[in-house]
């Protein structure tokens, strides 16, 4: 069984344990405040992706935020932590 779905970890730790490594070593990419809460739940790193899709969506502050186009600044919506 693949567990609960996202904000819960079970996806992400399902995987970290799939490719037999720990949660805290591996680095998620998300674009969604619900992918994000599972990524940080899990114990690993996440960076928010920024894309036309989420470009409205406030994400929570747990997450590095990076955006798709080059030098382009990530700002509002995004609170970016960069100690996570």
């Amino acid at each position: 069984p693949l567990g609960r779905a996202k904000p819960h970890p079970d996806l992400y730790l399902l995987a970290a344990n799939g490719l037999g490594v720990a949660a805290a070593a591996c680095v998620a990419v998300e674009d969604s405040p619900t992918g994000i809460t599972a990524a940080k739940a899990a114990g690993m790193t996440c960076i928010a992706l920024h894309t036309e899709y989420n470009s409205d969506m406030i994400l929570p502050d747990r997450a590095t935020a990076v955006s798709e186009q080059p030098g382009v600044p990530v700002t509002s919506p995004f609170n970016v932590c960069l100690q996570c």
